[in-house]
């Protein structure tokens, strides 16, 4: 048999040793801190990257235990995961079996066996997923303190103590409250307590339609706003005239789905869950309208005629073209709850200038989890967009959604959303020899390229910036979880 020559059998034990060192790493081992961090970030419950900090809060959720601290160093396996996943989902079957059957690991997986970080992650992101997005049966208990009564007068709850009768705060009046539902809102029978009372019925929107007697128009700062509702949820529609262009929005906002469960025992809250998903198309734009009947006028000057007439006459009046509209308040009662209602207070925010075509699809889910005193906070926000932008647009639609029981808002989600495009217009002027020079001038785009297009010395440009605005505030000061801390 011929002997390996010494450089052969180096070769093959070095490759031999890369192939090892690159399947060991493959299969990395995850820590079990490394992955603890993960799970509590990703969750909502911490959002530290230390993990003595991440620790505290998971001990707070009974998704880690004390002694857990001694095992930080060690390798994740499917044992200490499979433990803290359903402690985390509140799953009464600890076993790994049962993380299997749902889903969440894959029946593969052995109790003993170690989890690299990819598989680890995987199987924490389909598990926060499965948290954020609870559904609850119908069910609901209150019980009144003895010495609290509902003054139908004053439509809120008293208490009388010592011969003084004064309002009660909410915990005050419940030694028992406990409410729980996921349902998707049929707005037919919401209550609309409108914001703006004038009345406008000469306007007409051909492409807004307005349904049954669920509808309102009004004026507001020059602004023309409509809005209705219909069984799946509620649009509205502004336009207003600036500077001879006509700019205009269109909201609908359908599928609103809430779930929530809320306990509280002797003034106590013990927990409290509430998600809100629902999805929202806007749609916005300009048209040039007037500017047409300036082309005989304008088409002849000379590049420097030109820039002087557009700094002295059709720079737009910024003062004009903003508005912050509140627009109406929107109650839904809760089937089976008589006491309890979803509230919202719907606010628009608009500022327009040029031309603008856009439509954009949006689907929101966000919310909250009170566990043991402790708070985690989840929100998911998807657009896609579509856009012709040619000027500077904003529009945000506001909404305050709340959980309210009684005379008590219980907590609520304040919601922001909008698109920002900003545009900076360039003039490119030719001087008789055909020299060209260019500046930056602040007016609408669109306007100057409707007026200059058969003028052979201006040539606009445009450059275009988006921003996506969004804002959450949970549990805001109109809110019992706000007072309560």
């Amino acid at each position: 048999m011929p002997q390996i020559s010494k450089k052969l059998f180096i070769c093959l034990t070095s490759l031999l040793l890369i192939v090892t060192c690159a399947s060991c790493k493959t299969d990395a081992s995850y820590l079990i801190k490394d992955y603890l961090n993960y799970l509590a970030i990703k969750s909502g419950i911490g959002s530290s990257e230390i993990i003595e900090t991440n620790f505290e809060d998971l001990l707070a959720w009974d998704v880690a235990e004390s002694n857990d601290r001694q095992r930080l160093n060690d390798d994740l396996d499917y044992q200490y995961l499979s433990k803290t996943i359903n402690a985390l989902i509140e799953s009464d079957d600890n076993s790994l079996d049962y993380l299997i059957d749902i889903g969440l690991v894959d029946k593969n997986a052995k109790a003993y066996k170690k989890v690299n970080k990819e598989t680890a992650e995987s199987i924490v992101d389909r598990a926060v997923e499965y948290i954020n997005n609870k559904t609850f049966v119908s069910n609901y208990n209150y019980e009144l303190n003895d010495n609290v009564y509902f003054d139908e007068d004053d439509n809120t709850y008293k208490i009388e103590e010592d011969g003084e009768i004064r309002d009660a705060e909410f915990e005050e009046v419940f030694s028992d409250f406990n409410i729980q539902d996921s349902y998707e809102i049929d707005f037919s029978n919401a209550e609309i307590t409108p914001y703006q009372d004038e009345l406008d019925t000469s306007y007409v929107n051909n492409n807004f339609t307005l349904l049954s007697t669920k509808n309102h128009v009004f004026n507001k700062d020059g602004f023309r706003i409509s809005y209705s509702l219909n069984s799946s949820g509620f649009g509205l529609h502004i336009s207003k005239d600036i500077n001879g262009l006509n700019v205009y929005g269109d909201f609908d906002v359908k599928k609103v789905k809430p779930s929530f469960k809320y306990t509280c025992e002797d003034g106590d809250l013990k927990n409290c869950y509430f998600n809100l998903s629902m999805n929202t198309t806007e749609e916005f734009g300009v048209s040039t309208g007037k500017y047409g009947k300036y082309y005989l006028k304008f088409k002849n000057l000379d590049s420097s005629s030109f820039k002087n007439m557009i700094n002295s006459m059709l720079v737009k009046n910024k003062d004009n073209a903003e508005a912050v509209i509140p627009i109406c308040q929107i109650k839904t009662p809760i089937p089976n709850i008589p006491t309890a209602y979803i509230n919202f207070d719907v606010l628009l925010k608009f500022s327009i200038s040029g031309k603008i075509e856009l439509v954009l699809y949006n689907s929101h889910n966000m919310g909250f989890e009170i566990k043991n005193g402790k708070a985690r906070f989840f929100w998911d926000h998807n657009d896609d967009f579509d856009a012709i932008a040619r000027a500077s647009a904003k529009t945000c639609l506001g909404l305050n959604v709340g959980l309210d029981a009684a005379t008590f808002r219980l907590c609520d989600v304040e919601l922001d959303g909008g698109l920002k495009a900003e545009l900076k217009t360039t003039l490119h002027l030719y001087d008789s020899d055909g020299n060209i020079s260019s500046e930056g001038v602040e007016m609408a785009y669109s306007a100057l390229e409707e007026i200059s297009k058969d003028n052979p010395n201006v040539m606009v440009c445009g450059d275009v910036s988006f921003y996506w605005l969004f804002d959450i505030i949970l549990n805001t000061s109109k809110s019992t979880l706000y007072k309560m801390g």
